[in-house]
């Protein structure tokens, strides 16, 4: 993602979870967002 769209700060989960979508990938999944001063959110998405 980052190589295409390049640097999309927290915007590029958006953009990952709508390609994930797109590929009909099995669920459920854990999506990890690494923020400014190592900030860590994580999510179960299913």
């Amino acid at each position: 993602m980052l190589r295409e769209c390049g640097n999309m700060s927290s915007a590029t989960i958006l953009f990952i979870l709508d390609r994930l979508q797109r590929a009909g990938a099995p669920l459920p999944c854990v999506a990890w967002a690494f923020g400014p001063g190592l900030c860590v959110e994580a999510a179960l998405l299913g």
